[in-house]
């Protein structure tokens, strides 16, 4: 009934639709690449709409295929060249976690427990004797954030990142999950086990007391909404303690804010410490931006708006069906 939120969905709608290839891609005029990032994000919007998921199934079934030799799997994918981002294995796993949430396909997922093994035995083969991954190879990149060298913290490779070793852990914490869903307790109860390792080892090093924030290297007095919010979502911090974090993190004037792309994650984050309500609304106004532009599709970025038509940018369909509407999954086969 509200003509705003009409426009938030259909924008959102023909986004997705315009994204949607024989593969999910990020956008239709520049790159034209299945992303596994970006379509963990197109496939989270487009369960919104459908129940359909052989698109979703075809982007993980791609992804696997890229595995590389190393434990790895490619950023995007099919490809006549290979491009490692770290953060693509991560959300992979919770691409996949989010495919047996939506479909309970248990038989499909256990076709990919290899895959999710060889992910998690890279990243603990890059370990420090303090206990972080820090893998040495590949592109390095978190988020488009003006401070930052290139996608990443000032200081990346000197020490390892907290972001990582944060969404490693919520990848960990994924994993354990669909292991457990599909029977193999053994493995669940070994990444229950790295899971907590993990967290102890970024709680010990990489929190700042004083500041009540997470660091975005260890020791290193910067910080950033990324690594708040991936603190949040991989339980490295939780209850009051998550809230109060939250509070700071949206309150602080020399934190790196997270990009347009990454909304998503800090909107899930907020909601899982508690204050969505008080935050949302505001972060929700930057896509008024381009309602006032008339747009027809959504832009890559408000601040960059290279592509007028990506994917990523589809958040509103997400935020009026599962937290406005409420309808959201509460155990696999949704």
């Amino acid at each position: 009934s509200d003509e705003k939120y009409s426009r938030l969905w259909e924008i959102s709608r023909n986004t997705i639709e315009c994204c949607t290839h024989e593969t999910f891609v990020d956008c239709p005029f520049y790159e034209q690449q299945q992303y596994v990032g970006d379509g963990r994000f197109e496939s989270v919007y487009v369960w919104r709409m459908s129940n359909d998921s052989r698109m979703q199934k075809k982007l993980i079934i791609d992804t696997a295929h890229s595995l590389q030799t190393d434990g790895q799997v490619a950023s995007t994918s099919p490809n006549m060249w290979v491009q490692i981002l770290h953060i693509a294995s991560f959300y992979f796993i919770n691409l996949i976690r989010e495919y047996l949430r939506f479909t309970g396909d248990s038989a499909f997922v256990k076709s990919l427990i290899g895959v999710i093994c060889s992910n998690i035995a890279y990243f603990e083969s890059t370990k420090t004797d303090k206990g972080l991954i820090n893998p040495p190879d590949g592109c390095h990149f978190i988020d488009w954030v003006s401070s930052w060298d290139t996608g990443v913290p000032k200081g990346w490779n000197k020490s390892p990142l907290t972001v990582y070793n944060l969404m490693y852990a919520a990848s960990l914490k994924d994993a354990y999950e669909i292991c457990d869903a599909c029977d193999y307790k053994g493995l669940a109860s070994d990444y229950k086990t790295l899971h907590k390792k993990i967290i102890d080892a970024v709680n010990k090093y990489c929190y700042d007391e004083e500041a009540g924030l997470y660091t975005d290297i260890p020791g290193v007095k910067t910080y950033s909404e990324h690594a708040g919010v991936w603190a949040i979502i991989s339980d490295a911090i939780t209850g009051k303690s998550a809230y109060e974090m939250a509070e700071r993190m949206m309150n602080c004037e020399f934190i790196a804010k997270s990009s347009f792309s990454k909304n998503y994650d800090l909107l899930r984050a907020l909601d899982k410490a508690g204050c969505y309500e008080k935050y949302a609304i505001n972060i929700m106004k930057q896509w008024d931006y381009m309602l006032d532009k008339h747009c027809t599709t959504w832009c890559e970025s408000i601040s960059f708006p290279r592509s007028e038509c990506h994917g990523w940018s589809c958040t509103p369909m997400y935020e009026m069906s599962a937290m406005i509407l409420g309808v959201s999954p509460i155990e696999n086969g949704f």
